[in-house]
């Protein structure tokens, strides 16, 4: 009576540790994410690898690592390369309801007058400049990054610049385009030569470029 029962045991752990070895088999795929990328960029890649590579399992993990990572082509290391994916604007961002939404065309001078939140760190600020005026002396608030300044934003601190899409993530913020020429950052795939070694990588790598 044991010995039935004892193969469909034994039957239970070998289809078990089959699919154990099927999950530990799997090819790894590790993705860095860079500060300041929208949960919409990083989703529209993740579609595109579940198309291309079904079966890889994929990692991601902050910052500056990984087999190949999401971030801006200004973020480049030397020996880089880079496959755009997404050109988006710089925009002003305020709280809703804030007057200088309903000013019909903002000028450089409205904006001098701000309270600003900067990131004086941040590799853009030198391009932002010229837009604070006088008042980039003396800013209302500081950020390490976009995120962070839209948060502070949002709390009323006063204004800030930041790519369009991080503030369209914020529902209690509102937007509008810069006086003058537009300002504008690349996202994309930032990745090592020798990556391409990689049979999986290249595969990937030749699907994103087209």
């Amino acid at each position: 009576m044991l010995y039935p029962h004892a193969r469909r045991m034994i039957g239970d752990m070998s289809a078990l540790a089959c699919r154990f070895r099927k999950k530990q088999d799997k090819i790894q795929l590790n993705i860095g994410i860079e500060q300041d990328i929208a949960a919409a960029h990083l989703g529209n890649l993740m579609g595109r690898i579940s198309l291309v590579l079904p079966e890889v399992l994929v990692t991601l993990d902050p910052g500056c690592t990984g087999d190949i990572r999401l971030g801006c082509e200004n973020l480049l290391c030397e020996d880089e390369l880079f496959i755009p994916m997404f050109d988006e604007s710089y925009v002003l961002a305020f709280p809703q309801n804030h007057p200088i939404g309903q000013v019909p065309k903002l000028t450089l001078e409205q904006l001098h007058e701000q309270p600003w939140v900067m990131s004086p760190e941040h590799e853009s600020h030198q391009r932002f400049l010229p837009l604070y005026g006088a008042s980039g002396g003396i800013p209302r608030a500081n950020a390490g990054n976009f995120t962070l300044a839209l948060d502070l934003v949002a709390a009323g601190y006063g204004l800030t610049i930041a790519p369009a899409s991080l503030v369209e993530a914020h529902c209690e913020l509102s937007s509008r385009p810069l006086p003058g020429h537009p300002l504008m950052r690349r996202v994309g795939i930032c990745y090592a030569i020798q990556a391409q070694l990689n049979p999986t990588i290249e595969l990937l790598l030749a699907n994103l470029d087209h």
